[in-house]
């Protein structure tokens, strides 16, 4: 196991702590689109991990405007000694108070811009764990369910995947109605998504390969197809010039690293 269930609840705990947080701020106006929240939470993501497990965390967020290669905006790595888990998560603000909100739009292709990503994550189902994430400006209690009460709706991508091709979403864009009869069936929230991630119930075990200090992932449906992870940052900077190139280069807009391999190693888990 890479981590154990006590750990994953501690952890699973703060990031839906502070998923609730975000959503208070989204409500008042202070977070202001799925950009701003996507940074907020992994800044204070971070802040959290510092303080209430005083380990090592780093986050970093880039406002890129570039194609988003894997179709995510953002990427999770935990590290615990030698081994490590990484998730990967497609943000979206479905505007559910909105009626017959284009929250997803067709591309020039006439494809839906959402399927679209799901696709382009597709390809990293078996190594990495991946879900999307679904933001409510919503009241605590609007709609839920299907929605989450206090947080944000998520959904692994497996069920998300097998949605699109059920409802025929592939050339229609998605509506507020069909994402709310996804979310009714395998709606879940941001605790479920972190805990399944460290106590190995979603994504592969990974460790570092020949180049030092990366994950390196090649997919088995093309070799051509890789991903090299930049790991172990310097916690005492603000930025890693590794880690902007990455997020430059895939389109993926924030990043975050937590190092839990302390627990790992006093075999208990004690804060």
């Amino acid at each position: 196991m890479f981590g154990n269930f006590h750990l994953a609840d501690r952890v699973a705990s703060i990031f839906s702590e502070i998923d609730y947080e975000c959503r208070r701020e989204f409500i008042a106006g202070i977070i202001i689109d799925e950009r701003d929240y996507v940074s907020n939470l992994t800044s204070k993501i971070r802040q959290a991990i510092k303080n209430q497990l005083v380990t090592k965390c780093f986050a970093q967020t880039l406002p890129s405007n570039n194609e988003r290669k894997f179709g995510v905006d953002g990427i999770m790595i935990f590290k615990s000694c030698d081994k490590f888990k990484v998730g990967i998560f497609e943000a979206k603000r479905p505007k559910v108070k909105v009626k017959d909100s284009k929250w997803d739009k067709l591309s020039t292709r006439k494809i839906s811009h959402l399927s679209e990503q799901i696709v382009k994550q597709r390809i990293w189902k078996d190594e990495l764990a991946v879900w999307e994430m679904f933001f409510n400006e919503a009241e605590d209690g609007f709609e839920s369910p299907p929605y989450d009460y206090f947080g944000s709706s998520c959904v692994w991508h497996e069920f998300a995947y097998f949605f699109m091709h059920n409802e025929d979403l592939i050339f229609h864009r998605w509506t507020t109605e069909k994402l709310k009869k996804l979310l009714k069936y395998n709606g879940i929230n941001l605790y479920f998504i972190i805990y399944d991630i460290i106590s190995c119930r979603a994504g592969k075990i990974l460790k570092v390969g020949s180049r030092e200090n990366y994950l390196t992932l090649v997919t088995d449906t093309n070799p051509q197809t890789f991903l090299e992870i930049p790991i172990l940052p310097d916690a005492s900077s603000d930025k890693d010039k590794r880690i902007s190139e990455f997020l430059l280069e895939t389109g993926i807009q924030s990043y975050l690293f937590i190092d839990l391999s302390k627990f790992e190693r006093r075999n208990q888990f004690g804060i």
